[in-house]
């Protein structure tokens, strides 16, 4: 046996291991610059910057309009003034409260005379001064209303103010204790203030509100036995009735290519068909706190619950999208201090107490746009190009979401 065989074995082992290892580090070395190369590649996009920030008062609401958002508010004296940010010189104020708005109309009421006037803010025939109303109808006692292209529908409760209501309230909604056995008449009316039917409801109206394509809906308190909440939809001049919801209706929205009227009440999300039937209903798992519509279906913004012990460890904010036969399709955790969700045509976005996160259509997140004060309100404008911010300290931001 040659004496050097040992040797030689010894030193082919050490270069077969030499190689190993230059081969481990030339792919350790090619998977770190695959990553940072697609890292870089798939970096999330930069959050908008503000085209425009002016004071409002936090409690403001805001109206989408094609061309930008209409902001209503009350003062301490009861003027309720409505601003165009961003258009000089449109501006309008009275001791009226808005009590509806929607398909690019605002009726804005004098409880004490009951004249209501109607203001376009969108499209063709939108005054061009947005200080004088396109129409003023008479109805006395009118609690909401919603406008639309052709008119008003509108609930009137008595032949003097709304019991409960209060000038300037958010959509006409009535702040007192709704009577047991309370009723109202629906009444539909044109821009000159003729009659093309009414009919009564029981209930207190608490808030109105209008789509494209002549709906409207009508949220309306039951005080009998236990409070519920019922929706009147309102659609080619045939007022429906849906079926009732325990407790209180927060927020409602209308899908309406899927037929849904979505609402919250209490812990759950209902869905019933413009028929008034009730189709499904959820219960995401955390405190429901503002819904939107979108394409696939419906989106759901839930904040954590103030639970005591190891519960409320498990449970964070989130946004959930169901399908429209009420099926979740996906959930996202946010942000904490989620207040506001909104759809676009790139996604999802969501306000909470640190600013507006966008997720995609998947629920990933995009960009995240920090704010220094929680979101009180958020709109996207009708063309779904800018994001209209409204924060706590009383900042209204416009953020273009598309060049």
């Amino acid at each position: 046996m040659d004496p050097r065989a040992p040797v030689a074995e010894k030193r082919g082992g050490l270069i077969w291991l030499k190689r190993a290892v230059a081969i481990a580090v030339l792919a350790l070395t090619v998977a770190v610059a695959f990553f940072a190369a697609r890292r870089l590649t798939t970096r999330r996009p930069e959050p908008p910057s503000p085209m425009w920030v002016v004071k409002a008062p936090a409690a403001a609401r805001l109206v989408p309009a094609s061309s930008g958002v209409v902001v209503f508010s009350k003062s301490a004296e009861g003027v309720t003034a409505v601003r165009f940010p961003g258009r000089e010189g449109l501006a309008l104020s009275a001791a009226d409260g808005m009590i509806g708005a929607g398909d690019g109309v605002v009726a804005v009421a004098d409880r004490a005379t009951g004249a209501i006037k109607y203001y376009l803010v969108d499209g063709a025939g939108a005054t061009p001064s947005g200080a004088t109303p396109v129409g003023t109808v008479k109805i006395p006692g009118v609690a909401v209303a919603a406008g639309d292209r052709k008119g008003l529908v509108a609930a009137v409760v008595s032949e003097g103010p709304a019991p409960g209501a209060t000038a300037g309230s958010p959509a006409g909604a009535a702040t007192g204790p709704a009577p047991a056995g309370a009723a109202f008449k629906l009444k539909r009316v044109d821009f000159r203030g003729r009659l093309a039917w009414e009919k009564e409801f029981s209930g207190i109206p608490l808030a109105a509100r209008a789509w494209p394509g002549g709906l409207a809906v009508i949220t309306v308190l039951q005080v009998k036995d236990y409070p519920s909440t019922t929706m009147i939809a309102v659609k080619d001049n045939v007022a429906v009735e849906c079926k009732a919801i325990p407790g209180f209706a927060r927020s409602v929205e209308v899908h309406l290519q899927a037929g849904l009227i979505i609402s919250i009440a209490g812990p759950s999300v209902y869905a019933h068909e413009l028929d008034g039937r009730l189709v499904w209903s959820v219960e995401p798992g955390a405190v429901p706190a503002d819904i939107a519509v979108c394409e696939g279906g419906v989106l759901v913004a839930c904040q954590k619950e103030n639970r005591g012990g190891f519960g409320g460890l498990f449970v964070r904010d989130s946004v959930t999208m169901y399908d429209r036969q009420g099926a979740r399709v996906w959930r996202t955790e946010v942000p904490p201090g989620v207040s506001r969700v909104r759809a676009w045509k790139e996604g999802v976005l969501v306000g909470g107490s640190s600013g507006v996160t966008a997720l995609g259509a998947s629920g990933s997140t995009q960009w995240e746009l920090k704010l220094p004060s929680p979101v009180k309100a958020m709109e996207v404008s009708n063309d779904e190009f800018t994001l209209y911010v409204l924060t706590e300290a009383g900042e209204l931001g416009a953020y273009r979401l598309k060049p």
